[in-house]
This record gives structure tokens, C-alpha cells and sequence, in this order.
């Protein structure tokens, strides 16, 4: 047989839940609104400290995960944000732009095949088409793995819109005197 739950229990358990979800999303959005501050006033340490606090009470949060990301990439700590970018793309697969920032970040921690992986997946997205940043990187990142001809290729790619880049003019000629 059911115990019958009185109407002011009933009441007193939804002020308790209200007041609980009211707690934790104010004292996350408290912690948000820091981390961004300090993001911004460029204390990154500081902010790393705020938001991992934040992710300590929930790991899933992606906007922490992110402007912490951000913070390790301002403090060219690469791994923590290869780490926070790869955690990011785990819950939210579609994001696109953090797969880019992921790939950047496997470009410049040396993992040539992982970046080489996103970058060809973003480059079969219609949005990243004409991304001249992204056609370098493969470039660099086919030259790297001495595919010569798909190097050649994205690096005239980059430079039909960066045609007085030097960078993207050495980075070509470099791929020429390897080519021949």
C-alpha cells in the first residue's frame, strides 16, 4: 500500500528542487561569466583555474571546455588544448569549428596524420571550401607527409586567393624543389 504524500511535503520537496537547480545554475553561471571576464582582461591562468573548478562539478560542460581551450591557446600550451578540444568534439560531434581549432592544434603538436584527417573532413564540408587558412595547412601537412602532388595542389589552391602571401609563395617552392 502507498504512503498518501501530503500536499505540503509535495510542496516542500518542489521548493527544495527549485532552490537546488537555482543553486547550481547560478553559482555555473557565476563561474562562466568570471572565467570570461579574466579571459578577457588576459589572466588566463586565472581563468583556467575558475573554469576547471567548473568542470570539476560537470566535465560535459562544452562552453567551459572551450573558453578553457581557448586560454591554453593563448598560453601555447598545446596539449591541454588538444586534451579540452578533443573532450569538446567527443560530446558535440558536429561542431565544425572546434574540429578546425582541433586540427590547428594536432597541426602545430606535430600530429600531421590526425590533422591531415580533420582538415580533409572539413574540407569535404561546402562551408570550408574557400577556407584559403585550411588549404595551407593541408598543404603543409600533405608536404610533410611527402605527398608532393596533393601539397602542390592545396598550396595553388591557397594561392589563387593569397596570391602575395610569402609565406604561401615559399611554401610553393619549397614544394617545386622537393617535386622535381
Amino acid at each position: 500500500m502507498r504512503k498518501q504524500i501530503g500536499i505540503k511535503n509535495c510542496c516542500k520537496s518542489v521548493v527544495f528542487l527549485i532552490i537546488s537547480y537555482l543553486t547550481t545554475v547560478s553559482s555555473t553561471y557565476g563561474q562562466d561569466v568570471e572565467g570570461k571576464s579574466l579571459f578577457k582582461n588576459g589572466e588566463f591562468g586565472k581563468a583556467i583555474e575558475v573554469l576547471s573548478a567548473q568542470l570539476a562539478k560537470d566535465s560535459t560542460n562544452t562552453s567551459a571546455l572551450k573558453l578553457r581551450s581557448h586560454c591554453y591557446l593563448k598560453l601555447e600550451n598545446y596539449t591541454a588544448a588538444e586534451r579540452d578540444l578533443v573532450k569538446i568534439v567527443t560530446i558535440e560531434n558536429k561542431d565544425l569549428l572546434t574540429k578546425y581549432m582541433l586540427a590547428d592544434v594536432y597541426f602545430k603538436n606535430g600530429k600531421s596524420d590526425s590533422s591531415l584527417s580533420l582538415y580533409q573532413e572539413l574540407n569535404n564540408n561546402a562551408y570550408y571550401l574557400t577556407e584559403p587558412k585550411l588549404h595551407f595547412n593541408l598543404a603543409v601537412v600533405f608536404f610533410r607527409l611527402g605527398q608532393d602532388d596533393s601539397a602542390l595542389f592545396y598550396a595553388k589552391r591557397y594561392l589563387t586567393t593569397r596570391s602575395d602571401d610569402a609565406l604561401g609563395l615559399s611554401l610553393l617552392a619549397s614544394i617545386l624543389l622537393e617535386h622535381e
